[in-house]
């Protein structure tokens, strides 16, 4: 398994964030889709990682998601790459078939 899982974060205001941000994956306990533009990620050191998605690579705009599947493919990138250093989350297309974005990373 791989001992990281890589986010790349795009069309923030703030320039710093964007960019790839890595979680160590022994930490993670586990993620939920808590609604259509938001998936946090539960750690195993109370810390809490809150990804705000979006259809638009330059600014936040929602996507339409009806069901978990941004926290399908994070649990996908988890198990994948076995002896790798790092695992990349490949986003999948919202119900409109828009791809998704992830334009924020707040960690709590």
């Amino acid at each position: 398994m791989a001992k990281f899982i890589e986010f790349n974060v795009v069309g923030n205001a703030t320039t710093w964030e964007n960019g790839k941000h890595l979680i160590g994956v022994n930490d993670i306990l586990g993620c939920l889709q808590v609604a259509p533009a938001n998936v946090k990620i539960f750690t195993a050191s109370a810390i809490e990682v809150t990804l705000t998605l979006s259809i638009d690579p330059a600014s936040s705009s929602a996507p339409t998601l009806t069901d978990g599947r941004v926290a399908e493919a994070i649990g996908a990138a988890l198990t994948a790459n076995p002896g790798g250093v790092k695992s990349k989350v490949f986003l999948p297309k919202d119900d409109n078939g828009a791809q998704i974005y992830i334009n924020n990373i707040a960690i709590a």
